[in-house]
């Protein structure tokens, strides 16, 4: 990835964020029904993770240390944290990992254009 490449997440999260500012209701695939405050405290979660994902993946720390050291507080009372954090620090981690080989970092589960 380039210096002034964005993560895909990022990318992904700031078209769906256009597209629903004026939203009254966010209906997710998981989790509970939300407000559009939703999208920035999610987005802040994501920058969270990528922020300590990629400090371990820069100290060498293995995929499994690095998605047992990847605890983050501040989201630990989220709903879905406890079923989908270990998940999405595991993916990120992956990410990082395919783009060190050379190979595209996006996430299959994202919307291609």
């Amino acid at each position: 990835m380039t210096e002034t490449a964005r993560p895909a997440y990022e990318t992904y999260a700031t078209r769906l964020q256009a597209r629903i500012r004026r939203a009254a209701r966010i209906i997710p695939g998981h989790g509970p029904v939300s407000g559009p405050e939703a999208i920035a405290e999610t987005a802040g979660y994501l920058d969270a993770l990528d922020r300590v994902i990629k400090s371990l993946y820069a100290e060498s720390s293995s995929l499994i240390e690095s998605v047992e050291k990847a605890v983050l507080p501040a989201y630990r009372d989220w709903s879905m944290y406890a079923t989908t954090h270990r998940q999405n620090a595991l993916h990120r981690y992956l990410q990082l990992e395919l783009q060190d080989l050379g190979r595209d970092p996006r996430s299959t589960a994202l919307p291609q254009r």
